[in-house]
């Protein structure tokens, strides 16, 4: 979230749980200041004006809150992996998701993302009777969707069972079946 001010911005990145638990990732100003510590009247500030010399207000705000998510945008700011821009995974995203027909995007506790092919997407390898796996989604009663199961491909062919993720830090996008869609 951006707090607007006419010549600095305040930032704050949250994550959220389903549950409405936020956890703070990131926070700070735009432009940044030169002091940790400082008042919005001290006259030491960096403000938008002073960064955009000669722009108009709103443009100032609009150029700042710009900066802010080219920052964030970047491969190594975006990418657990620090190989794809923001950009570059939209592109992946889309392309496994038309010739696959899923992909999970798991969001880390430092906002980077990654990216895990759909068909790593699989029950578990001891799955019980009593639970609701479906191709590596476990549902609740509801036939909501609790938990994904990856796993990852073996040297030799086939797939070990690698980890669980909860839909809390992950977005099954494509498959429509209880997962995030876009």
């Amino acid at each position: 979230m951006i707090d607007v001010h006419d010549d600095l911005l305040y930032y704050c990145v949250v994550a959220w749980a389903d549950d409405f638990t936020g956890y703070v990732i990131d926070y700070g100003t735009f432009p940044e200041q030169i002091r940790k510590r400082f008042s919005k009247s001290d006259r030491s500030n960096v403000t938008l004006q002073k960064k955009f010399t000669g722009a108009k207000r709103h443009v100032a705000i609009q150029a700042g809150v710009e900066l802010l998510f080219k920052r964030w945008k970047h491969r190594e700011s975006c990418d657990i992996a620090g190989e794809f821009s923001f950009d570059e995974l939209l592109q992946l995203i889309e392309m496994h998701r038309t010739t696959d027909g899923d992909i999970l995007i798991i969001k880390h506790a430092d906002l980077k993302l990654q990216l895990v092919e759909g068909d790593r997407v699989r029950n578990p390898d001891d799955v019980g009777m009593d639970q609701e796996w479906y191709h590596g989604l476990h549902k609740n009663e509801y036939g909501r969707v609790i938990e994904y199961a990856i796993s990852k491909r073996q040297e030799m062919g086939g797939f070990k069972h690698e980890k669980i993720i909860s839909r809390d830090h992950a977005w099954l996008v494509g498959r429509g079946m209880g997962g995030f869609c876009l």
